[in-house]
């Protein structure tokens, strides 16, 4: 059977090979459409009890998942130009496409009476723009009264405020993660460096977009590192360079048709399966090695080209 089939590849080598090449260029197009996922690899079963109080709990209390946590800290905290400035960050922060919420010093909430309707509501413990010093002063002392804050976006004693940006959940899902993430950075760097503060950044988000995008890139190095050390290795094994360029277009077809496989059975590139590629190099070119060195022994034992291929 094998021989039969040999021989048939053999004889109707040109078409298989245009119908191979068309294969590839729509295994192309679909390697492109493949997707990096943006959530951590779920390793535990859906049906673990631990598991299943948890996905309750979370239904019942929400999560923090899509919560950005910025933190700075300046001696010059509760001075007018700079609480300002602040005012102006959250602002910023708050009007970009992507944010639901952003609660920080400058934009708290308190609850008060009102007289009219004689129930309780929610109003900003800001007023508006602080004018003067004593208005900052006076912002201050408020604050203070106000014990449920103190700790939580400020800390008196050590200066520190912090800023708790609430992030699009259908945002954070797509790809347009990372530009988000990286435009809320730049604003607060960008804040840091004309106020000469140190930004931090923690939360889910910030933490996940870093990994991401390290898993991206580290896919391409990786992919490419393998396949320029293997195609070395061709090249001291055989000494000519047509071993390396056809070994190197077979593992890279096999590359391509194994993303689009990915991506047409509805699977994402995580953490794991963004090893594939460069195993696939491997281990492809591995198998070019053990063909081609058995290719020459048929060749030497009898000098039929074609049998030696068939065989």
């Amino acid at each position: 059977m094998w021989q039969q089939i040999g021989s048939f590849t053999i004889r109707n080598r040109f078409w298989l090979l245009i119908s191979l090449g068309i294969l590839t260029v729509l295994a192309v197009w679909q390697a492109t459409k493949v997707k990096l996922t943006y959530d951590f690899a779920k390793v535990v079963p859906a049906d673990d009890p631990d598991y299943v109080e948890y996905l309750e709990f979370k239904k019942m209390f929400g999560e923090d998942g899509n919560i950005l946590a910025v933190g700075l800290q300046s001696d010059k905290l509760f001075e007018k130009d700079f609480f300002n400035a602040i005012v102006e960050l959250n602002n910023e922060i708050k009007n970009l496409d992507g944010v639901d919420k952003i609660l920080s010093m400058a934009d708290l909430y308190q609850i008060e009476l009102n007289e009219e309707t004689s129930k309780l509501e929610l109003r900003p413990v800001l007023k508006g723009e602080l004018k003067t010093q004593h208005d900052a002063d006076s912002f201050k002392i408020v604050l203070e009264n106000l014990p449920f804050y103190k700790d939580l976006f400020y800390n008196p004693e050590s200066n520190v405020a912090l800023f708790a940006i609430t992030l699009n959940k259908q945002k954070l899902d797509s790809k347009d993660r990372i530009p988000l993430v990286k435009n809320i950075e730049s604003i607060f760097n960008r804040f840091g460096q004309e106020h000469q503060v140190e930004i931090h950044y923690s939360g889910l988000p910030y933490v996940r977009t870093i990994y991401s995008s390290k898993v991206a890139e580290e896919i391409k190095i990786f992919t490419y590192l393998a396949i320029g050390i293997t195609a070395l290795f061709i090249f001291i094994f055989f000494k000519f360079f047509s071993a390396v360029i056809f070994s190197l277009i077979v593992v890279v077809i096999g590359v391509v048709c194994t993303l689009a496989s990915i991506h047409l059975f509805g699977f994402r590139i995580t953490l794991l399966t963004g090893l594939i590629p460069p195993l696939i190099v491997i281990i492809g070119i591995q198998n070019c090695i053990y063909l081609l060195n058995v290719y020459h022994q048929e060749f030497r034992a009898h000098g039929n080209k074609m049998m030696a291929i068939i065989r």
